[in-house]
This record gives structure tokens, sequence and C-alpha cells, in this order.
């Protein structure tokens, strides 16, 4: 139970004071709230921080399991790692020293985002009750995903997780093979712990461009502003394609940022599901904001970092929230688990646009280049059905997803 005493620890705490994007408690100089997913809420509702029977997958670049929980047979049920395309398993305390390759932070604060344990100094995630099973990219002086190891890892948390999600994107096309879309189709119908089908959930992207949409005007999806004000290192297409943008039970997400508005660098167009808070960046890395990034932890000495970022950290959130929804009904499919995500998401969202900027690019015929969402996604109103380009269904919103759910 979600007791006095267990808040107002939480409320002492710096750490978790810090972390805006759970409660909204933090406002900026002019007393603007910031925008959360309302987690503290969900709890409440739940009477709760989420169910031990429930799991999250999360595939990536490893994970420091003591950093986010020091009793770590508790937190995670399993974890993995990808070698020669099969995947070596088993429990955690025997495969820790295989699940963490020093220098990379990013599974680690995913995975606190979404379920780091209760703390009194430490940040804590949007389902602490949950529990985690990580799977690490193959590595071979780099990180390599490929359709064969990535269907060899599906066909592992087949069974084991209720929610599984990725935040690697490739640009102009998230391709799959037929066979793991296939795959994912099926086991987001019939898979997962329950047999109920997995919730699989996507980060949309980094790169201010479409994810599914074609178009006769060539449009840059990387690429950085040097010192004399010139786009560099520019990459263009016309066509941009996700093989997941149609799938029932795959939520595609953006990011937002502390205020509600789209994040600069935030991904858009059809098949944006959802979306979710982060930190903001220009795309081009032009000019800094002041908007704060996520406060969970990380694997260093600190423990902890404040800028986790992107729609790796927003995936994470809705991952988390996802987690929340089967903690308060276990008999919820998922495909019901995505609608009520879709349906109870908030529609309160900032649609003011940035400026304008152009930028000398001599990649291009017209010799330069625009760093604002083109024609017809330049605004982020939605829709009679109710989708935004910017946002899709809208901000993910925990407690009312849980409410919902446990009135079903």
């Amino acid at each position: 139970m979600v007791s006095l005493i267990k808040r107002a620890v939480l409320l002492r705490s710096e750490k978790y004071m810090a972390q805006w994007h759970l409660h909204g408690r933090k406002t900026d100089k002019n007393n603007l709230q910031y925008f959360s997913v309302n987690a503290e809420s969900a709890w409440e509702s739940l009477q709760g921080f989420g169910s031990e029977d429930v799991v999250i997958g999360f595939a990536d670049d490893g994970c420091f399991l003591s950093c986010i929980d020091e009793n770590i047979s508790s937190k995670f049920i399993a974890a993995a790692y990808l070698k020669n395309g099969i995947v070596y398993a088993g429990q955690p305390k025997v495969m820790q020293d295989k699940m963490y390759i020093p220098g990379y932070r990013h599974g680690s604060a995913l995975a606190g985002l979404m379920a780091a344990p209760l703390s009194k100094v430490l940040p804590i995630g949007v389902a602490p009750g949950c529990r985690l099973l990580p799977v690490r990219w193959e590595y071979d002086d780099g990180f390599q995903i490929t359709q064969k190891g990535f269907h060899q890892i599906l066909k592992f948390l087949s069974d084991k997780v209720d929610v599984f999600v990725n935040t690697w994107a490739r640009l102009p096309h998230m391709k799959f093979s037929e066979e793991n879309v296939e795959l994912i189709r099926e086991l987001s119908s019939t898979g997962g712990r329950r047999g109920k089908g997995i919730v699989f959930v996507w980060a949309a992207g980094n790169s201010n461009c479409p994810i599914n949409f074609k178009t006769d005007n060539e449009i840059p999806y990387y690429g950085y502003v040097n010192s004399h004000g010139q786009l560099s290192d520019a990459r263009f297409s016309t066509c941009f394609t996700h093989s997941l943008a149609e799938l029932d039970n795959v939520l595609l997400v953006s990011a937002v940022n502390c205020y509600g508005q789209k994040a600069h660098y935030s991904c858009y167009g059809p098949g944006i599901s959802i979306c979710a808070p982060s930190n903001n960046s220009h795309c081009f890395d032009a000019y800094l904001f002041n908007e704060p990034g996520l406060t969970t932890r990380s694997a260093d000495s600190k423990k902890f970092t404040h800028n986790f970022k992107g729609t790796s950290a927003s995936a994470a959130l809705v991952a988390a929230v996802a987690g929340l929804v089967v903690s308060a009904n276990a008999n919820l499919n998922a495909r019901d688990i995505v609608s009520l995500i879709k349906k109870t998401a908030t529609k309160d969202m900032d649609f003011s646009c940035y400026p304008e900027l152009s930028f000398n690019c001599n990649d291009t015929p017209s010799g330069y280049v625009l760093d604002t969402p083109i024609s017809p996604f330049e605004r982020g109103y939605f829709d009679t059905s109710g989708w935004s380009p910017w946002f899709g269904y809208g901000l993910v919103n925990a407690a009312k997803a849980v409410e919902r759910a446990i009135m079903l």
C-alpha cells in the first residue's frame, strides 16, 4: 500500500523531487509546472508501485544490474546476451559480468527509468514494483543489430515478458524481415507471460523527420551545423518507411519537452502512437535548449544522471506505464492495453512551433535546409480521430490509464 510514510520519504528525496517526469512537481523560474506521466497518482490508484509478476523486457547495450538494484535477483527475473547470433541466458547473479560493457550506460539508464526500486537517495522508476529482463546486443568492437539476432531475441522473450521496449532506429528505412514482422504480430496477440500478447514499445527516433512517409522533396534525417553555420555530413531521403508503423499492439513513441511541446529533434508523422517527456535539443545541434533531461540511475560512480534523453527516454516511460496497466488488471490483453493507453492520453499539449531557421547546405539544389517539420506536418494539432502527427494520441497518462484498467 502507498502509505503516507512512503510518500513523505519520497518527497524528502532530492533525487525523487528532480524526477519531474514522474510527478510534475517541478516548476521553472516563471512558475510554469512541468508535464509528467502522472505516475504518483497511478501509484495511489494501484495502492502500490506495480506488480512483481509483471516483467518488462528490453534489448539494449547492456545493463549494470547492481546499479539498478543491489538485490539483482529480486529485480531481474533473468539476464541474457547475444553472441554469434545465439542468445545466452541465465540467472542474474551468474550473468551480471556479461551484461555490462564499460562506457556503455544507455541500457542501465533505461532500466532505471522503467523500474528502479524505491529509494531514499537514488532515482526510482515509473514502475518500481515491476521486474525486468534485459538482453544485451551482440558486441564485437561495436554493437551489431541484425535481423537474425533480433529474431532470436524475440523467440527467447516470447513467453517471459509482458512488455518489450526497443530504442534503436534506422533511418530512412526501419525495415524488418517478413519473418520478424510476422513473429511480432503473433507475439503481440498470443505471446507473453500471460498468453495475452506482448505490448511492443518503440522509440520513434531523434532526427526531426517523418518515420513513414513519401514526398517529392529531399528531407534531411542526419547532419550537424558546423562552426560556419553550414549543415555538414547531411543525409537526405524522399521516402521513409517503418515496418511496424501499422501493426496493432505496437506503440511508436515521440518525445516532448517538460512543457509538453514537441522536442525539436523528435521524429513525427504517420505511425506515431503516443508521446512522453524527455529533454530538448536542436535536430542539427545548432543551438542549445534550457529544458532539463530526465533523472535516472546510471552505471557510473555517481549512480545517477540528470540528463537521460531522446525518444529512448520517452519510450522507456511508456513501457513502464504499460507495466503499471498490466499490474492494475492482468486480465487485459495487449490490444486492450494499447487501446487504453491511447484513449486515456492527455491532449492538452503545447502546439507552438519553433522559429524556422535556414542553414546553408551544398548538398541540396536550393543551397539551404530548413529545420522545421515538413508539409503537411507543420503543426501538431489533433485531427477528428484524436491523432496528432507530433504527439500521436497524446501524452501518456499513467493515472488515467491505471484508473481505466481497474474499472474494466
